[in-house]
């Protein structure tokens, strides 16, 4: 006799949503959630890099204009503390600055986003795709190869004068 089992169900996964902008958090937010993820906020640096330490997340979408700990002093510390890592952190912000790009990559940031240029939904298949480059080898090899375009485009602002 064949027993009926429950449907295999894997936890979601869960993505700290560092930023204080109540109205833009809450829009990226429920785009995560409607996706399966797991959300948390927090609305500044330091409340970030308590969470990520107490509650590591899967990963961190972490902007850089915050009060107090701005996104690259939260990025620095997390990595300066062996317990904050290996916590993937991208991070997502209006700024785009070049110099604030590099000094995020050279923290270990894996990939600025500016929010303007992307919608939830968009949010939420990037997420997707960096937790399956971060978590899964097999995929990490398909977001390398898709991800072509932009190592260009990093490669190229390293290489820039004033890097």
């Amino acid at each position: 006799m064949i027993e009926r089992t429950q449907p295999v169900t894997r936890p979601s996964e869960s993505v700290l949503l560092v930023d204080d902008d109540q109205d833009l958090g809450d829009m990226f937010q429920l785009g995560l959630e409607n996706a399966g993820f797991a959300v948390q906020r927090a609305a500044d640096g330091m409340a970030a890099v308590d969470l990520v330490l107490r509650q590591p997340p899967d990963l961190v979408l972490m902007d850089q204009g915050l009060p107090g700990l701005n996104g690259l002093q939260a990025l620095e510390q997390l990595q300066s503390n062996r317990r904050g890592l290996p916590v993937p952190v991208v991070m997502f912000s209006n700024a785009d600055d070049d110099a604030l790009v590099r000094k995020a990559f050279a923290l270990g940031a894996l990939e600025w986003v500016v929010k303007a240029g992307i919608t939830p939904r968009q949010l939420a298949g990037r997420v997707r795709t960096w937790l399956d480059a971060v978590y899964r080898p097999d995929a990490a090899r398909r977001f390398r190869s898709s991800m072509s375009w932009d190592a260009t485009i990093t490669s190229d602002i390293q290489a820039s004068p004033s890097a």
